[in-house]
């Protein structure tokens, strides 16, 4: 058909919608979300490349994150942003973090919100999972 000389094969196919559905039925859906458990907001062009270097410390680390897009973006629509991707957390990087050395870690769940210092993060992110932030 595509110019090749003929090759002789098997294949099969499942829609995954249907096989979705049928788990549904079977109360045996997956759980949990393919979200990042963290995102890290850099507030401004400045705190863009300790941002991309967290996130991937914080990855290092096993836990999943990512940055935010596009720090130009206000606090509040990248904070927006990070709970539609179903984040847990948000890291809030700007100039005076990037002075002092130390991050704002923001569980979304429960609006808490604690300075800790970018080295700590990754950990404090690791110990965090499937528990709240201070407990």
């Amino acid at each position: 058909m595509f110019g090749v000389p003929a090759i002789p094969a098997v294949g099969i196919s499942i829609g995954v919608d249907r096989l979705f559905a049928a788990l549904g039925e079977l109360g045996r859906s997956p759980r949990g979300s393919a979200g990042p458990f963290a995102v890290v907001c850099p507030m401004g062009a400045a705190a863009l490349p300790a941002a991309l270097g967290l996130v991937a410390r914080i990855r290092e680390a096993g836990v999943p994150a990512e940055c935010s897009p596009d720090p130009a973006v206000r606090t509040g629509k990248q904070i927006e942003g990070a709970v539609r991707r179903g984040a847990r957390f948000a890291v809030l990087i700007g100039e005076s973090e990037l002075a002092s050395g130390a991050a704002a870690v923001k569980d979304l769940a429960s609006g808490t919100q604690e300075s800790r210092p970018f080295d700590a993060i990754p950990e404090t992110l690791r110990c965090a999972q499937g528990v709240g932030l201070g407990q």
